[in-house]
């Protein structure tokens, strides 16, 4: 199951928060119109938050620009994974293959702010990242053992089906809410791709927790807010980042569970190809 967009592309693109800065600098202008006519691009609410959140009011309105001028008619934003999950577990237990993008009255004050039509929310959109980079800092914490483990592979369809994952999936704040059953999340993780994306993006948290991986300023691996953008691999063909803990994390999320089916490529890369293409 994927969900349909009201433009009905065969690829969408989904361009996470480093690569929208780096399309809104001014080596990459050529490029805009070549991605808006040969790709369907819709922006998250998470990147357009990022976006929002930047002090510097120069950036923020030349990144926010290219955001409106790429973002696929009047589509509406991708919502959070959260709302994505609720949506897509819902259809499925209806009998439904696809359910139709619908816009919360946060994204649409989102998408009218990347647009110029308000104000920029600054300090909530900075809020609300934190929340998120708090929420999977928390998470990490809960999880993480005493003893380092280089062994154990948690990014393994095998061990995305067994019993104690999927309990620990069912602790998602959507799976709560449907009081999925673990026999209903097994069947959600193999047929539909949105919670098989947001069981990978677990499995990868989780593999974080057990190798101690370090988070410092700079980042040594992505962020709470970088990481739940990985959950959008369950609605686009391509990913496209700059930061090369996000990519490595994509790449082994998309490896694992969408073998042959998601592109993540460096943002410049394909830029770049986009630029040569006749």
């Amino acid at each position: 199951m994927r969900a349909e967009s009201i433009t009905e592309c065969e690829e969408l693109v989904y361009l996470e928060s480093s690569a929208w800065g780096w399309l809104a600098r001014t080596e990459f202008q050529d490029v805009i119109a070549k991605l808006k006519s040969k790709s369907c691009v819709v922006v998250s609410s998470i990147s357009a938050a990022e976006a929002l959140q930047n002090p510097n009011v120069h950036i923020r309105q030349r990144v926010c620009s290219v955001m409106c001028q790429v973002h696929s008619n009047e589509a509406p934003l991708l919502e959070p994974p959260l709302h994505l999950a609720l949506k897509a577990g819902a259809a499925h237990r209806a009998g439904n293959n696809d359910f139709l993008f619908s816009e919360s009255g946060p994204s649409r004050t989102l998408r009218e702010a990347i647009c110029g039509q308000r104000d920029a929310p600054v300090q909530e959109a900075y809020n609300w990242i934190q929340n998120m980079e708090q929420n999977a800092e928390r998470f990490l914490e809960e999880i993480r053992p005493e003893q380092l483990d280089w062994e154990t592979q948690y990014l393994d369809s095998r061990v995305l089906n067994r019993t104690d994952f999927l309990q620990l999936l069912a602790e998602y704040p959507p799976a709560k809410e449907l009081s999925l059953s673990i026999g209903e999340l097994r069947e959600l993780c193999t047929k539909v791709d949105v919670w098989r994306a947001t069981a990978g993006m677990l499995a990868y948290i989780i593999t974080l927790a057990v190798r101690h991986a370090p988070k410092r300023w700079g980042g040594e691996r992505p962020g709470g807010a970088d990481l739940w953008q990985t959950v959008y691999l369950g609605i686009a063909n391509t990913f496209l980042s700059e930061d090369d803990w996000l990519l490595d994390a994509a790449n082994e999320i998309a490896i694992a569970l969408f073998p042959h089916r998601r592109r993540v490529i460096r943002a410049t890369d394909f830029f770049n190809s986009l630029r040569a293409a006749t």
